[in-house]
């Protein structure tokens, strides 16, 4: 049996329209044909909090955010399309 190594190609995504990350974090990583999105929240571009204390609105903010990522990290063929898995904290 022989030992191999198999690297994968990870590649970190910035969108425009979002706030800059804090440090070196990332507004989403892709690993192969997997898109990794974290700590998504309703902020605009400037980093300002939108909608107050409107939970309505800030989950619509939210989505817009997630929007935003995904658009330019969509798969270009359906083949290539798969689920996606959520969890949501609201604090």
């Amino acid at each position: 049996m022989r030992d191999t190594l198999t690297f994968r190609i990870v590649r970190t995504l910035r969108v425009a329209g979002l706030m800059e990350p804090i440090s070196h974090f990332s507004d989403a990583m892709v690993a192969g044909t997997t898109l990794y999105v974290s700590g998504v929240v309703a902020t605009d571009e400037r980093g300002d909090i939108v909608g107050g204390g409107d939970v309505v609105e800030q989950t619509r903010q939210i989505f817009r955010n997630l929007r935003r990522i995904l658009e330019p990290a969509r798969p270009t063929s359906p083949s290539s399309r798969s689920s996606c898995a959520t969890s949501r904290s609201v604090l």
